[in-house]
């Protein structure tokens, strides 16, 4: 019993925030075995929990926006990051960050979409906004179109 303790990783918790069936197969999948492979406890799937979590990493990428629950999860992350209880590293895949910043391209065009789609309901798209700017602060990576 003693050995299977030894199996259980003792990082920090990693939750990655991020939507779409294409980047889970093309980056997720490796982001995923690179961070188990140092150790790293990795929240992703069904039970993801950002609560549990020191450390989120946000995919920014230009269908991002599409994805209700990534909007949603933004803001909460924002959250517990404005509460110093997460650190937070974007990362922005087959997209450059002022495109992020400014709601640009296709991003933007995807998040504008949402926001339209909510007019009448501002508050919501309002906080998803504020999230992507506020993390879009953060120091992060650019991982180049291949």
């Amino acid at each position: 019993a003693s050995s299977d303790v030894s199996l259980i990783p003792t990082g920090p918790h990693v939750f990655i925030n991020f939507w779409g069936k294409e980047l889970r197969n093309v980056f997720i999948c490796f982001l995923v075995t690179a961070l188990k492979d140092e150790n790293i406890n990795v929240i992703d799937g069904p039970e993801k929990r950002i609560g549990e979590s020191n450390i989120a990493l946000v995919i920014f990428y230009p269908q991002s926006p599409l994805s209700y629950m990534w909007l949603d999860e933004l803001v909460e992350i924002m959250e517990r990051m404005n509460q110093g209880k997460l650190t937070v590293i974007p990362i922005f895949y087959k997209i450059d960050p002022p495109s992020v910043k400014r709601l640009l391209g296709e991003f933007g065009y995807n998040f504008k979409e949402r926001r339209y789609l909510h007019r009448h309901q501002p508050e919501r798209p309002q906080k998803w906004e504020e999230a992507i700017v506020s993390i879009c602060q953060n120091p992060g990576l650019t991982v180049p179109i291949m």
